[in-house]
């Protein structure tokens, strides 16, 4: 008798993958901004909720757009800057609930500025091998600076947790 049966020739739903990606993002982000306004207000979370949001609106620019919903040259260069954006504030989220001092709106918006400027005079956010390129090193900086972030504060205060939690980025 068979108790497990995986038949990997069914393909994923793709628009049921997005909708459960883009509903955990948002109740990541609600949940965060519920905690913002339950708890004695620790700096960063406003950022990190922001993230989360943005995250899931570029996730539905970028599907409208594989849908033909949207003009080529607006997804593509939008859902890289939501992203890009997106990733910078998460950064910049952390960094502030570490205690860090504050990041202004200025600084966290000057590497997506640069690269969608890059993509506007170059166009290679139409090409999806460079535009997936571009969104997944800026996440990969972002989170190896949230590492960091978390890692450097461990010997100013050492919960198990800030290994765990690097570990999960």
């Amino acid at each position: 008798r068979v108790l497990f049966r995986s038949n990997m020739n069914l393909p994923l739903d793709l628009p049921t993958v997005i909708l459960v990606y883009n509903t955990s993002l948002v109740a990541g982000a609600l949940s965060i901004l519920h905690i913002r306004r339950q708890s004695c207000g620790p700096r960063g979370l406003g950022y990190l909720a922001a993230a989360y949001l943005l995250l899931a609106i570029g996730s539905a620019v970028a599907w409208s757009g594989e849908h033909a919903v949207l003009p080529m040259w607006l997804w593509t260069h939008g859902s890289l800057l939501l992203g890009l954006v997106a990733y910078t504030l998460f950064w910049a989220g952390v960094r502030q609930f570490s205690g860090r001092r504050l990041i202004y709106w200025r600084t966290v918006l000057l590497l997506p500025a640069g690269v969608v400027l890059l993509g506007v005079v170059t166009g290679f956010p139409l090409q999806n091998f460079w535009r997936a390129g571009a969104f997944h090193a800026a996440a990969t900086l972002a989170l190896g600076a949230c590492v960091f972030e978390m890692l450097r504060d461990y010997h100013q205060e050492r919960l198990p947790s800030r290994k765990l939690l690097a570990a999960l980025l």
